[in-house]
């Protein structure tokens, strides 16, 4: 079974299995901490856990960070670098919004929920009058006085 991190709610359908999370931002982290008391065993694959050993989420001795799968097979059968290999229940994609990358551009999000915006999300700083212009510019868009192109 696969499944998009978008569509994921309760715990529960991961009961007694083996999870593969693609991804490690925080949604990956968040999820494998909520399945991991009732999951076998969770493998949260991503680009940034290239160490040569793979080690446990802290706290978790059930949830592994991983390196990228470097092949998957039609029998379930996951192939991580070093030869490490596991037979997965479950393929959770924790790889950003979907149906952005499905029609190409993040602005494809504009309509299917234009209602909906993200304010102050910067990376390493808080510009907070940077804050208050992106608040008056979705404003304007809501009320009709801004269109967007």
């Amino acid at each position: 079974m696969q499944i998009h991190s978008h569509n994921y709610r309760v715990p529960e359908p991961f009961q007694n299995k083996i999870v593969v999370l693609i991804g490690s931002s925080v949604s990956a982290v968040d999820i494998s901490r909520e399945i991991a008391s009732i999951t076998n065993e969770v493998h949260i694959a991503s680009w940034s856990n290239s160490n040569e050993e793979s080690e446990t989420l802290p706290r978790y001795d059930n949830v592994w960070l991983r390196p990228m799968i470097e092949s998957a097979n039609e029998d379930r059968t996951i192939s991580f670098p070093h030869g490490f290999k596991i037979s997965a229940d479950i393929f959770l994609r924790c790889t950003g919004y979907p149906n952005a990358s499905k029609r190409g551009s993040p602005f494809d999000l504009w309509s299917l929920a234009p209602w909906l915006s993200f304010v102050g999300l910067p990376w390493k700083i808080a510009p907070f009058p940077w804050f208050e212009l992106q608040c008056e510019w979705i404003a304007g868009i809501l009320s009709g006085r801004i269109s967007l192109p």
